[in-house]
């Protein structure tokens, strides 16, 4: 299940607690975003052991911020508290296959 962030505690907490986490930056009127969600809610409830999350960057500007996301969807892989991979744009292929490689590392 895709959890969404509401605080910048709450993602240290998750990143932190999670050796793997996937994180979806989005914004409500990005259709884009609206696309792919049901597609990463998907992969969360197949990759068991990542822990997937999104972060709305109209209400959280500073996670955004922070991690440079310059166009949305943007999808950042961390391993470790680290960003490892990330995709810009709502491409299922290449998201879906990052999933079945981040999960072996």
């Amino acid at each position: 299940m895709v959890h969404e962030i509401t605080t910048v505690e709450e993602f240290e907490t998750i990143i932190s607690e999670n050796a793997l986490v996937v994180v979806d930056y989005f914004a409500d009127w990005c259709i884009p975003c609206k696309r792919i969600a049901p597609h990463l809610e998907e992969l969360s409830l197949k990759y068991t052991n990542i822990k997937v999350c999104k972060v709305n960057t109209d209400e959280l500007s500073a996670l955004g911020d922070k991690y440079e996301v310059q166009g949305l969807p943007t999808i950042l892989f961390f391993k470790d508290k680290k960003v490892v991979k990330t995709i810009v744009g709502a491409d299922f292929k290449l998201i879906s296959s990052t999933f079945e490689d981040f999960e072996k590392l």
